[in-house]
């Protein structure tokens, strides 16, 4: 499993093609950023790196949260891989809002939290609870800044929720959308 993600997180990072003749919409770009998230299924606090392709349409980033045993009673490691389309641009003067969504891949390490439930739970009786997709939809408000290092500075907020929250919606009736949907905010340096 973790390989896998840790294989995944490889291809986030663009390489630079040395191929002139394939069209630019194809080269990736050179857009990293660097973010740090509150809450929103990945830890308490998150940070993580990713990039921009696709003449800034696609996203991806690989993240690793926290949640303190201090908020939770145990302590979980998060790691994701990210990835959002930006469906919507507006701009007004040097500010751009982007609208997106996306389906984040979360694998989380803690006590308690098992890829495979152990032989002691009754077989099939709990789902494993070491990974999840969550998907979610935000909006990005971005300005040019233009120091140093960075290029733009975004601020961010998204509406999420977790696989197993929805399946246990659809399930029960007495639960309603806002019992599964979560909110997170963040911060987004996008590097030069």
């Amino acid at each position: 499993m973790l390989t896998m993600l840790f294989t995944t997180m490889l291809g986030v990072f663009p390489v630079e093609s040395r191929d002139t003749s394939m069209p630019k919409a194809v080269k990736p770009e050179k857009e990293l950023y660097v973010k740090a998230q509150y809450a929103g299924n990945m830890g308490f606090i998150s940070a993580g790196v990713g990039s921009y392709f696709f003449n800034d349409r696609i996203s991806a980033d690989v993240n690793y949260g926290l949640l303190s045993k201090y908020i939770n009673g145990v302590r979980v490691h998060s790691f994701s891989v990210k990835p959002a389309y930006n469906f919507k641009e507006i701009h007004y003067g040097s500010f751009t809002t982007r609208c997106y969504a996306g389906m984040n891949v979360v694998y989380s390490i803690g006590r308690n939290i098992y890829p495979r439930a152990p032989d002691h739970y009754p077989r099939n009786y709990y789902p494993q609870n070491a990974f999840h997709f969550n998907p979610f939809i935000g909006l990005k408000k971005g300005n040019e800044i233009n120091e140093r290092k960075i290029r733009k500075l975004h601020l961010y907020a998204e509406l999420g929720t977790v696989d197993y929250e929805i399946w246990y919606a659809l399930k029960n009736k007495e639960i309603a959308v806002y019992d599964i949907l979560n909110l997170c905010f963040g911060m987004i340096f996008q590097l030069k």
